[in-house]
């Protein structure tokens, strides 16, 4: 879409419904305007011709736009009731990468088993020879 040349307009299209956008072409870049009274939250398609080239999300409601996260207290609040959740403060420094792999999956016991296999096959080697 960097590249528009034609004088087809773009139109989008949701549904029942289609909106035909104003439309400004500058340094090869496609400008829409949309009209705020004709248009309604949704997908709608871009459309050039009988061409569909992609799809654009809108979205009315200024509750769904707002960029607030939720602060260690209010998840604590939230889903301190539910046992299978764990709640972490944010990563400080690079060492907190293997405390919360270490916290997640324990630590790693095939090391000893491989350990102890390989004493347990060492035993063995030396009763066989002994009992000779």
């Amino acid at each position: 879409m960097d590249s528009v040349v034609s004088e087809t307009p773009y139109k989008l299209n949701s549904g029942n419904s289609t909106l035909i956008p104003q439309q400004q072409l500058r340094n090869g870049v496609l400008l829409m305007s949309l009209p705020h009274t004709e248009a309604v939250s949704g997908i709608y398609n871009l459309i050039q011709g009988n061409k569909s080239l992609d799809k654009i999300a809108l979205n009315y409601s200024k509750t769904e736009s707002y960029l607030e996260s939720y602060t260690i207290d209010n998840l604590k609040t939230e889903l301190g009731a539910y046992p299978n959740f764990k709640i972490s403060s944010a990563i400080k420094d690079s060492s907190s990468g293997a405390d919360i792999v270490v916290e997640q999956q324990g630590y790693p016991l095939w090391k000893y088993l491989i350990y102890l296999a390989l004493a347990a096959l060492l035993f063995e080697i030396i009763i066989i020879r002994f009992v000779k």
